[in-house]
C-alpha cells in the first residue's frame, strides 16, 4: 500500500512540474504586465522603476513598455517623471518604450515586460485619440581615427558587440568618414573581428563625408525607433587667453587639466596655438610642456598624435587658443 502511495505522488509530482514548466515557456513568448499604477509620487515612481530594471536585467533580451493613459498635459508629465527617474537612477533609457495610450479621465501608467519577438501590449484607451510610440533617441557610443591602435580597436567593437548581444532590441550604425577605397577596407577590417557574424544582421555601414582624417563612427539605436542623424565632426575651442598673472595661469591650466582625461581616452587630439613674438611663443610652449608632463604623462607616449603646437603671426599681443579635435573633424589654423 505504501509503494501504491508512493507511486501515486511521483506521478502527481511529475505532472505538477510538467505544468508548470509549460507554462513557463509560454509566458517567456508573452507580454506581462508587471505593474499598473494611477497618481503616483516621485518617490514611488523610482520605486516602481527600481523593480522594473530588476525584472529587465533578469530578462537581458527584453524590451521595457510604458504605456500611459490620461489627458495629453498629465501624460506628458507623467512621462517625464518616469524619464527624470531613470536619469536620476542612471539606468539605461534605451531599453524603454514610451507609448501613449490615448484619452482616459484618470491617469493610468503600464509597466510590460515584452521579450524579444513577442507582440507588443494592446493599447486600451479611448479609440478616438491617436496613439503615439516614442523611442529613445540613437546616441554616439564611440569615435576612432585611422591612429587608433589595433588593441583599442578590437577593444572598442568587443564593448559595442556585448551590448548588442545583451539586448536584441538594439542595433548600430557604423559611420565610416573616407573615400570609397577606404570605405572598404574599413568595412573588411569590421567584419573580419571574430564576432562581427554573430551581430552582422543588426550592424549597418554608413558612407560619411570625405573629410582630412578618416575616422569611424559607433552609433547605437533602438529597433525600429530614429536613426542617427550623421554630422562631420567639429572641433571645440575650449579655452582663449591672452597675457595674464602667475595665479590666472594655473587657474587656465587646471580648465586643461579637467579635459586631459576626455583628450586621452576619447581619441580626441589637443591643437594647442599661440600668438605672440617669437619668445612670448617659446615661453607659452615650455610652460604649457611643463604642466603637461606633470598631469599628463601619457600624453608624451602620443605627443605626435594626440598634441599639436601651432604657431600664430608674430604680431600683435601674446595669446593661447585650445582646442579639442576629434579625429576626422577639420583641424584648426591660426
Amino acid at each position: 500500500m505504501f509503494r501504491v502511495l508512493f507511486l501515486i505522488f511521483i506521478l502527481m509530482s511529475s505532472f505538477v512540474f510538467a505544468q508548470t514548466d509549460n507554462a513557463a515557456r509560454v509566458s517567456i513568448n508573452e507580454a506581462v504586465k508587471i505593474v499598473e499604477f494611477e497618481t503616483a509620487t516621485n518617490g514611488r515612481v523610482k520605486m516602481l522603476m527600481d523593480a522594473f530594471y530588476v525584472e529587465l536585467n533578469n530578462n537581458p533580451s527584453a524590451t521595457g513598455y510604458i504605456i500611459t493613459y490620461g489627458t495629453p498635459k498629465e501624460v506628458a508629465k507623467r512621462e517625464k517623471q518616469i524619464r527624470d527617474s531613470i536619469s536620476f537612477r542612471k539606468y539605461d533609457p534605451i531599453r524603454m518604450v514610451f507609448v501613449n495610450g490615448g484619452y482616459r479621465s484618470v491617469i493610468k501608467t503600464e509597466l510590460w515586460l515584452v521579450p524579444y519577438g513577442a507582440q507588443s501590449p494592446q493599447i486600451n484607451g479611448d479609440s478616438k485619440t491617436k496613439t503615439t510610440i516614442t523611442t529613445v533617441k540613437p546616441y554616439r557610443f564611440e569615435s576612432i581615427g585611422k591612429q587608433t591602435t589595433e588593441r583599442f580597436f578590437k577593444y572598442i567593437f568587443s564593448e559595442m558587440f556585448i551590448k548588442l548581444s545583451e539586448n536584441n532590441n538594439l542595433e548600430s550604425y557604423v559611420v565610416i568618414y573616407s573615400d570609397d577605397e577606404n570605405f572598404a577596407v574599413w568595412q573588411e577590417r569590421i567584419r573580419n573581428l571574430s564576432s562581427f557574424e554573430s551581430r552582422a544582421d543588426r550592424i549597418f555601414f554608413v558612407k560619411g563625408n570625405v573629410l582630412k582624417d578618416e575616422s569611424v563612427e559607433l552609433w547605437i539605436a533602438q529597433k525600429g525607433g530614429e536613426v542617427p542623424k550623421f554630422t562631420s565632426p567639429k572641433a571645440e575651442k575650449f579655452d582663449e587667453f591672452g597675457k595674464v598673472s602667475n595665479a590666472e595661469w594655473l587657474k587656465r591650466m587646471k580648465i586643461l587639466g579637467k579635459k586631459l582625461d576626455e583628450i586621452k581616452y576619447g581619441n580626441l587630439q589637443l591643437f594647442i596655438i599661440n600668438y605672440g613674438t617669437e619668445k612670448d611663443i617659446n615661453v607659452a610652449e615650455s610652460l604649457i610642456e611643463k604642466y603637461l608632463f606633470k598631469n599628463c604623462r601619457d600624453c608624451f607616449g602620443y605627443s605626435n598624435v594626440k598634441i599639436t603646437y601651432l604657431r600664430g603671426n608674430s604680431t600683435g599681443k601674446a595669446r593661447r587658443v585650445f582646442w579639442i579635435v576629434p579625429f576626422g573633424a577639420e583641424t584648426p589654423t591660426p
